[in-house]
């Protein structure tokens, strides 16, 4: 059940980055970004945590879930993807720079995606060493793509 509800959740948060990422209108993504600085300066949040804040944070979350999910139920190796995150992030950033799309590109947002989908895939395998273990009911992990049943493949 948890594993259901944690796919689902990262899933939706993935769309939600996609969405984030490839929409064109600048000026929409800095409004949401503003409304919940507003949100949470209503809330009690001093007004030394800026917009520019929250949007550094958001760059890093965003990419925690696809991260997650590729190491996590794709079961691809976590540096490859990190380095397809990141090298989605560099490509997201570069095609920022047309003037119509009317958004900011940076290499600090490169950077911190890149973190979040680190911090993702760390946390994916986490995950997938935690249930090997349980797998094999001992301490030695599984490594399922590799591992084959009898002896005459090992």
């Amino acid at each position: 059940m948890f594993r259901r509800v944690g796919v689902a959740v990262g899933v939706a948060l993935s769309v939600a980055l996609a969405l984030l990422l490839l929409w064109p209108d600048g000026e929409v993504v800095r409004r949401a970004n503003l409304e919940l600085y507003l949100f949470f300066l209503h809330r009690g949040v001093p007004r030394a945590v800026t917009p520019e804040w929250y949007a550094t944070v958001l760059n890093v979350l965003i990419f925690v879930p696809p991260a997650w999910l590729g190491v996590r139920l794709l079961r691809w190796r976590p540096l490859l993807v990190v380095a397809l995150l990141g090298g989605a992030s560099a490509v997201v950033e570069t095609v920022q720079l047309v003037p119509v799309l009317q958004r900011n590109a940076d290499l600090v947002d490169v950077l911190c995606n890149t973190g979040g989908a680190l911090l993702g895939a760390l946390l994916g395998s986490v995950g997938r060493s935690r249930s090997g273990l349980e797998q094999a009911g001992s301490d030695e992990l599984v490594d399922e793509p590799h591992d084959v049943v009898g002896d005459e493949l090992r």
